[in-house]
């Protein structure tokens, strides 16, 4: 889905070795902090709770914070009942710049996430100072419009985060063009892994897509 005026980034998802491309989204919350202060919206407490962010490093601390992402990737996959998915990516064009896309059945589950043991090493990184000038976290929490599905493995491909605001008398418009392309994409194109639309939890009209593709010739 291309969005025209949205605010979006191509990334690949990282396997082991890192191959992914993302197209990630900017938000106005650091990582580190903005996960510790989260209110809750009244949307149905069954849709999927999630985060896009993004960061730049820098260079000298990217072998590290490659290592400590992909073992909090793998642990909270491998170990966390409340997670679908874990998406760590790099900018295409830009390198050290990276992305993530979480998602969690629900904020309960997320908040959950934040105390496991495998999380620490993550959040200790964030407070030694690894960020480019200028490439401080930002992250958008926002509520999915989906169902809950079944935690998916580790892929790489093409991926996207875009964050959009609708003016509020194109909403319902809105709704049901994107709901239909996401529908017929994950059912007729083969190369789509996910399309994940979602609201921002506190400010109406404010959405986020994220979707990822087996590469990007596919998307």
């Amino acid at each position: 889905t291309a969005v025209g005026g949205s605010d979006s980034r191509h990334f690949k998802p990282m396997v082991l070795p890192p191959t992914i491309a993302f197209t990630a989204c900017r938000s106005a919350a650091k990582v580190a902090t903005a996960r510790a202060f989260i209110t809750t919206r009244l949307m149905s407490t069954s849709k999927p709770y999630a985060v896009n962010a993004a960061f730049t490093l820098k260079a000298d601390r990217r072998d590290e914070f490659i290592t400590i992402i992909k073992e909090d990737q793998r642990l909270s996959l491998k170990d966390e009942e409340g997670i679908v998915r874990f998406v760590v990516g790099e900018d295409k064009d830009k390198s050290n710049t990276f992305y993530l896309h979480e998602e969690y059945v629900n904020e309960d589950a997320f908040k959950k996430h934040m105390e496991m043991p495998h999380f620490k090493p993550w959040d200790d990184f964030t407070k030694t100072d690894p960020w480019a000038e200028g490439g401080e976290p930002v992250a958008d929490f926002y509520l999915c419009t989906h169902e809950a599905g079944k935690k998916e493995p580790i892929r790489s491909g093409h991926a996207l985060n875009a964050k959009f605001t609708i003016k509020a008398d194109r909403r319902d418009e809105f709704l049901k063009i994107i709901n239909e392309d996401q529908e017929e994409t994950l059912a007729k194109e083969k190369g789509s892994i996910q399309f994940v639309i979602g609201e921002d939890k506190e400010k109406d009209n404010t959405f986020f897509l994220f979707e990822q593709y087996v590469n990007e010739e596919a998307f």
